[in-house]
């Protein structure tokens, strides 16, 4: 499992994935899966202040693995609109030639989860039995009475790859205090 969430690693991945044209999905002959998928969402994000928080590698066994990046947005297209999410991303490694890459689409379960005003911790860890990488993200969102300046509705949400499949859940929840 490799870990980004330094800003300095981050800021020289940017600088080192060149913000090239690249589709969706891409097999990838040179790059690795990391700095092909920061190309993605710097071009998806290129209207946008775009901020990195943390990104990994969760692996899945049989050459594949998922990369996360979890990021914040603001003034897309030059409006007032802010937020943090997560992106995923599913890498099928075979053994010799070139890398798939496909940008995984969120389900309706998972945005809601992963959808926060702002992320506080990000932790790639690994279980020992079965042996599991995961993260887990600490985010504040918007409480049912919560002005739009001062989200209150806090959650811890664990995401892992298994059997080929993103799986997520909230491990707790909080209000914080205005």
């Amino acid at each position: 499992m490799r870990i980004f969430s330094d800003r300095w690693q981050i800021v020289s991945l940017l600088v080192t994935a060149g913000f090239g044209l690249i589709p969706t999905v891409s097999h990838a002959q040179t790059s690795s899966p990391l700095i092909k998928t920061l190309e993605i969402l710097t071009r998806e994000y290129a209207s946008c202040v775009f901020r990195l928080k943390s990104g990994g590698m969760l692996s899945g066994g049989n050459s594949e693995s998922i990369v996360l990046w979890v990021y914040s947005y603001e003034g897309c297209n030059g409006g007032n609109n802010w937020g943090a999410s997560v992106e995923i991303f599913y890498v099928k490694q075979p053994p010799k030639g070139a890398a798939m890459i496909k940008k995984l689409p969120p389900t309706k379960s998972m945005l809601e989860k992963t959808s926060f005003a702002y992320v506080t911790n990000v932790s790639f860890k690994t279980s020992a039995s079965p042996p599991t990488s995961y993260v887990e993200i600490d985010g504040v969102s918007m409480g049912a009475d919560d002005a739009r300046c001062c989200p209150t509705a806090g959650r811890q949400v664990k995401l892992w790859f298994e059997d080929g499949d993103i799986k997520s859940t909230i491990v707790k929840t909080w209000t914080e205090t205005k």
